[in-house]
């Protein structure tokens, strides 16, 4: 009798719909199923969170990536902006590369002009250091000159 009841009770479809004492429509169901049930529906609930925790994540990847391409697009500015004053500053340099070569020739020639002027001076210090000996022995020749003359006046 009792293999007949488990045979019996296997042949039977779980879950099923019956009627209660009140005339309420109950699901009978085994055990495992029940389990099986509430695991589900654990299950589905697990399932939620993640599909909002994924969403969560979704929404942050696209906040992250929208950033990162902010921040690529600032860069860009920042390194065109460095790159420009890269080449300011390179022009500048040859700016004051030019300026200073200028320097250097007006230096060179003011220091050619000094030693000609010096040159220049030299020679005309000997020239009136000449024309000083030349009135000294003119002076006194004249004075020779004339004082032989008034000697010579004098004695006659």
């Amino acid at each position: 009798m009792l293999s007949a009841f488990t045979f019996g009770q296997s042949k039977i479809d779980y879950p099923k719909i019956e009627k209660d004492a009140n005339g309420e429509s109950v699901v009978v169901m085994t055990i495992e199923q029940a389990q099986k049930l509430d695991n589900n529906t654990d299950l589905l609930i697990l399932y939620k969170q993640l599909g909002e925790e994924c969403a969560l994540r979704d929404q942050l990847c696209v906040k992250v990536v929208n950033d990162k391409d902010k921040v690529i697009a600032s860069q860009v500015l920042e390194i065109s902006k460095l790159v420009e004053y890269n080449n300011t500053k390179e022009s500048q340099i040859v700016t004051l590369q030019n300026t200073i070569t200028e320097y250097q020739n007006k230096c060179s020639l003011l220091v050619a002009q000094v030693d000609n002027r010096q040159k220049v001076v030299t020679e005309k210090d000997l020239q009136i250091g000449i024309l000083k000996s030349r009135f000294r022995w003119t002076g006194i020749g004249a004075g020779v000159i004339i004082t032989v003359l008034t000697t010579l006046l004098i004695i006659k």
